[in-house]
Order: C-alpha cells, then structure tokens, then sequence
C-alpha cells in the first residue's frame, strides 16, 4: 500500500473515531447552544425607574454568528439558567481530549 493510501487511511480512521465521539456527546441529551452568553447591565430606558441614575437591569445576552454575521438575542429569564448551563457544558467539550463539539457546521 502506497504511504498516501495509509496515510489517507489513517486520517480517516482519526476522523470517524473523532464522529463517534461527537455522536456520544450528543447522545447525552445535554442542550446544546453555540455561541457565547454574557450578563450584562442594561437601562430600559424609562426617566423614573431605577436604572436612569444606577446600573440598569442584569439581562443575558447570547451572540452567536450566522451567515457570516453576528447576532445578539436577549435571553428569558426563565431560560438564562439552561443556556447558560448548555454553554458551559459546550465549552467542557471543547477543553476535554477530544476537541470538543465543533462550532462552525451547524451541530451547535
């Protein structure tokens, strides 16, 4: 077998070792979200409410990127937790050995 052939081949052992692997994180059942979630301390802008001379409200911000642009979504206060907890568990994946959850094709 030529060196191409059985580097070829190798690579693409690598690579369904690596599905596998993606394919078992998200058999899980963990939610997934892709992009990055921030706290963040906005005004709502009404003359009378506390926020116009202090801080403003704590609001959980997640941006993420689709067609090449970058989006900004508000999230519910009754969903913060879950996204914020799916992030986290996302960023786990990508420290851990096997490079994580890919970003960039759409599985999260």
């Amino acid at each position: 077998m030529p060196k191409a052939s059985a580097s070829l081949a190798r690579k693409i052992t690598a690579l369904q070792a690596r599905r596998r692997a993606i394919l078992g994180k998200l058999a899980q059942g963990e939610p997934l979200i892709g992009g990055n979630v921030y706290d963040v301390m906005r005004r709502c802008g009404n003359p009378s409410c506390h926020c116009a001379a202090k801080p403003g409200h704590r609001q959980t911000l997640l941006i993420y990127m689709e067609g090449g642009r970058r989006r900004c979504k508000f999230v519910r206060r009754a969903d913060a937790q879950w996204v914020k907890k799916s992030e986290n568990s996302r960023l786990r994946g990508r420290r851990s050995k096997g490079g994580g959850f890919p970003t960039n094709n759409g599985l999260c």
